[in-house]
């Protein structure tokens, strides 16, 4: 049993501590009453209510013009980038105010449906991970009807409908339209607050938030969730003014903190008590010595005949005794192997308990071997929210790197090492590139063009090739298979060999280029950055600079000798103005090129 922890444990004052490590985080959500001038505006009233609040609140503004409750209404909120982001910010508090735009007649069409749908907009933030607060707002008077909103839905339908939902689902409610009734000179249009109608706003809402009704739990929360012997966490809670509070059925100051050192997996729970009941839990999950965190090589996979080493690294808990091969060991070490063939390695840790772990090293023929899941790293022209770089490298076929564009997008994987790559496998998902290329850059910044793809058709593209040496890896997606969405690849595989001539590779000679060449900008047009990259068959004096319209230099991006190879820069316009600019480059060998670019901003 549990021994009774306010005997054995001290109180910690929370003034000195917490106010300077947590943040109480509060998402506003609506329409454009609530996006205001701007979400960057200080006159909205997301910003107004930060600074009424003070700084151990962090308000952020996820408010957008015109957009619904309804999921039925012409522009719903819920098909809207700003509501996913409003979900990962994971508050502490929700702010809703919605329902003015709903008061159209084509979106009031569907009124049977407003009460469900919100009680499901409730139910999303409810349900995260930070299980906040919900403030459900009733929408400001509506002082003058236009562009179709009107008063009287919002006063005698909408409002009770929220009001519903405010009960059967037990949120709080911010009052704005009782509120605000009789405040019409601070309505300019008669829907839209002016900066002094944004000022009211605020300070109605901070009203709400900061008198909260008593049994309410503001946060609970440890400063650690796992410990291991011999360390403690700190157990920290706010509850609304006049709640009873208990803590493990002992009662407790409404706002303060614990310091614990359970030596066994232990919940906490916290109970308020008044207007209101609310009750929250921490686990703190207690590691005993003798446990193995983490046992693990890098890289994990080596090529065979390569002579390659790995990285062997492991953790145990505290107090281990540890064995590595029946050889003693720290406890929190790494060693360097370089087997020959696959082989297994063993750690033993013993403590308050055992535990054994074996780790396979595999030792394969280079083209086994997809290099990509040994990177370095990875980085995109842009990612889609809630997508990931790395799920177009996880093996997994389900996930899938999604750009936020449709048009020049970019995928690059840095090796971590120079490779002789010979083929690019890619797996694309629903929207793919009809055209693309693959370029590989060495550690001298040579680029070389591995394929170019003007028919791509989707699906599983698999490339072989000659051998190009490369650090870098990239995709270039030109043209999408989609008008509307960004590319999707599921997988980008690598393949190749750490020297020339294993069996699989061709002749390097046959990537060097042939001619002087000086290709087309990507992309093109740009803003404010573009890639220019040119070939040299042999070692010259170049000169490559920037024109403008009038034939005036902008700047000289490259004035020196280089031998021959394919090669790229970069041009950062920035602080120049749109239009055509023309690119040159010009050889002692009596070669000149020139390609016209556009720069939009």
């Amino acid at each position: 049993m549990k021994k009774n922890i306010l005997t054995v444990l001290f109180l910690v004052s929370i003034s000195s501590i917490h106010a300077q490590d947590f943040q109480i985080k509060v998402a506003c959500v609506g329409n454009s009453i609530t996006e205001g001038f701007g979400r960057d505006n200080a006159s909205s009233y997301p910003n107004q209510l930060d600074a009424l609040l003070g700084d151990r609140y962090n308000v952020r503004n996820f408010g957008i013009g015109g957009r619904t409750l309804l999921k039925n209404g012409d522009y719903p909120y819920w098909n809207e980038e700003i509501f996913l982001l409003a979900q990962d910010y994971e508050p502490d508090i929700v702010v809703i105010l919605l329902g003015t735009n709903d008061s159209k007649p084509q979106n009031w069409a569907y009124k049977d449906e407003f009460y469900f749908d919100y009680a499901d907009l409730v139910d999303v933030f409810r349900n995260l991970a930070s299980e906040p607060e919900i403030f459900v707002g009733f929408p400001p008077p509506v002082f003058q009807d236009a562009y179709g909103i009107n008063d009287a839905i919002v006063h005698n339908e909408i409002i009770p409908l929220i009001d519903s939902v405010r009960t059967t689902l037990h949120t709080f409610y911010i009052n704005f339209y009782d509120n605000m009734t009789g405040m019409g000179d601070l309505f300019p249009d008669g829907i839209h607050p002016d900066a002094i109608g944004y000022g009211e706003m605020a300070r109605i809402a901070a009203e709400a938030i900061l008198h909260r009704p008593s049994g309410v739990i503001t946060y609970f929360y440890a400063t650690l969730e796992v410990l291991e012997e011999d360390e403690s966490a700190i157990l920290y809670w706010e509850t609304s003014d006049s709640s009873v509070v208990t803590l493990d059925h002992q009662v407790v100051a409404a706002k303060d903190s614990l310091r614990v050192s359970p030596t066994v997996t232990t919940e906490y729970v916290l109970i308020a008590s008044g207007e209101f009941n609310d009750t929250s839990m921490v686990k703190i999950s207690f590691l005993p010595s003798g446990l193995i965190k983490s046992f693990s090589a890098q890289p994990s996979i080596l090529e065979k005949d390569a002579s390659d080493s790995a990285v062997i690294h492991w953790q145990t808990t505290k107090n281990s005794q540890v064995k590595f091969d029946g050889s003693a060991v720290y406890a929190n070490d790494s060693l360097v192997v370089k087997p020959n063939e696959t082989s297994v390695y063993t750690l033993i840790a013993n403590g308050t308990v055992a535990d054994t772990s074996y780790l396979t090293l595999r030792v394969l023929p280079p083209d086994q071997i997809n290099r990509s899941q040994l990177a370095a790293s990875y980085s995109a022209s842009s990612v889609a929210i809630r997508s990931l770089i790395a799920s177009a490298f996880d093996e997994d076929t389900t996930t899938f790197w999604l750009s936020n564009g449709h048009n020049a997008e970019w995928l690059m994987v840095d090796l971590g090492r120079e490779l002789y790559m010979n083929r690019i496998k890619i797996i694309w998902g629903t929207v793919h590139a009809t055209s693309y290329r693959i370029e590989a850059m060495d550690e001298q910044n040579k680029m070389a063009v591995f394929t170019t793809t003007a028919a791509g058709v989707g699906g599983i593209e698999d490339i072989s090739g000659e051998a190009v040496k490369c650090r870098w890896v990239r995709i270039l997606c030109l043209k999408s298979s989609s008008s509307t969405q960004g590319y999707e690849i599921k997988e980008l595989e690598i393949y190749g060999s750490s020297k020339v001539g294993s069996g699989i590779l061709g002749d390097m000679n046959a990537a060097l280029p042939s001619d002087f060449k000086l290709m087309q900008n990507y992309p093109n047009p740009f803003n404010p950055r573009t890639v220019i990259n040119y070939t040299l068959p042999v070692a010259s004096k170049i000169d490559l600079s920037i024109y403008n319209s009038l034939g005036q230099k902008v700047t000289t991006l490259v004035s020196q000798d280089q031998a021959s190879g394919n090669y790229r820069v970069e041009w950062d316009a920035h602080g120049q103005v749109s239009g055509i600019y023309f690119c040159r480059l010009k050889t002692d060998k009596g070669f000149v090129g020139i390609k016209k670019i556009m720069l939009v901003k």
